[in-house]
């Protein structure tokens, strides 16, 4: 049995849109494979945050065009009492609280997602020669829910191929 070793180098965050485009040169003809990464599994109420893209088992590209970032801040605020007035120890000193906040923010990592998805859709996903996702169905319904026409993607999904495999194995 062979295992796959995967190496760190040969997966790469995409960091604009220009880059993008590059790899998808090298897409053209290919069989690719194809994921998305969503915010959650309903196509008509949820979005694409991010997709990836294989051309090979060792080497890839990620595209984040909509995650968020949670960040944890603590201020010190002056306490008030019920009339809304400053409140002071007997010495003299400010009476304070910590207020701990989160913030969510969008990630800098993010592409603009129209273009990203363009992208994707025109450069990348119709110009493979085919198209390999596992639970294609779900990745291909939430393009079609982001405007994109999914007939036109020539695509093999290994999910299927698993199912067929497994009842095979069963009747055997």
């Amino acid at each position: 049995t062979k295992v796959l070793r995967m190496h760190e180098e040969n997966f790469k965050l995409v960091s604009s849109v220009e880059e993008l485009k590059e790899f998808a040169k090298h897409c053209e003809g290919k069989v690719i494979g194809f994921d998305t990464e969503t915010t959650g599994l309903s196509y008509n109420t949820d979005k694409i945050v991010g997709f990836s893209i294989s051309l090979d088992a060792y080497s890839g590209v990620y595209v984040p065009i909509r995650h968020k970032e949670q960040l944890f801040v603590e201020k010190e605020e002056q306490k008030v009492d019920k009339e809304g007035n400053l409140m002071f120890t007997k010495a003299g000193k400010p009476l304070t609280k910590v207020i701990k906040e989160t913030i969510i923010k969008d990630s800098p990592a993010n592409l603009d997602p129209k273009q990203s998805l363009d992208v994707l859709y025109n450069e990348i996903l119709l110009k493979a020669k085919r198209v390999l996702a596992h639970n294609a169905e779900f990745d291909l319904n939430m393009l079609k829910f982001e405007g994109y026409d999914i007939n036109k993607i020539k695509f093999f999904d290994t999910l299927i191929l698993i199912r067929i495999s497994f009842s095979m194995h069963l009747a055997a």
